[in-house]
């Protein structure tokens, strides 16, 4: 509070500083209750600091708290979702986002947890790497890996860039690959999360990436 100047901007007169500072008193307490409940959500927390407007906070996270409009539905085709409306829907996650994963989040933009996307573990190095492919849970369009090992035919996409000679989810896929599995250092495990594990364990037997009893398919 005395960093972001809150006691400095309470009134002179004794009577109005009084009231000022018992609301305050009222927020903090309701955030401290709100911190410790185990299903307090995101928006349950900030709340009450952002009705009383305490500290300086940047406005399109405000304008964002106040806004009741109602959230747009995800699009069948998540690469042409208007941007506002991609926005406004995160918006509505962060704040609907158990509390308790606010902290493990922090934790991970630290680099304090041992799990980490594909894309940011560039550059760094483990003992022990474990990779875990699942294209759906990733919920993105520009990687997969059930393509690179053959469980998943390529898409009219994928066939159109290769006959005009433009990159594909499979090239962006191998890169990202070569990327996770070269962060090992000692040891190295691949688990790919697949539509149809019998032809996936299949296709990946067949890639010959891997020696006799390396591969397992459950």
């Amino acid at each position: 509070m005395r960093q972001d100047g809150v006691l400095s901007k309470l009134p002179d007169d004794g009577e109005a500083r009084s009231k000022v500072v018992a609301e305050i008193q009222r927020t903090l307490s309701q955030f401290a209750k709100n911190v410790l409940h185990p299903e307090a959500k995101v928006r349950d927390v900030v709340g009450p600091l952002l009705d009383l407007e305490l500290f300086d906070v940047d406005s399109r996270f405000y304008n964002a708290y106040r806004d009741e409009t109602a959230v747009p539905p995800p699009p069948a085709v998540k690469s042409q979702e208007d941007v506002e409306d991609r926005r406004k829907r995160g918006w509505d996650a962060l704040f609907r986002t158990p509390w308790k994963e606010i902290c493990k989040y922090r934790a991970y933009l630290r680099g304090e947890m041992e799990l980490a996307t594909h894309q940011v573990v560039k550059g760094s190095e483990f003992k022990h790497v474990m990779v875990v492919m699942d294209d759906t849970d990733a919920g993105g369009f520009l990687f997969a890996y059930e393509k690179v090992v053959g469980g998943q035919a390529p898409g009219k996409s994928d066939l159109k860039n290769m006959e005009e000679g433009k990159e594909t989810s499979i090239d962006r896929t191998l890169r990202l690959l070569y990327v996770t599995c070269s962060r090992a250092e000692e040891s190295l495990a691949l688990i790919l999360w697949a539509a149809n594990p019998g032809a996936a364990i299949d296709a990946v037997k067949a890639t010959g990436w891997f020696l006799e009893g390396e591969t397992q398919g459950v």
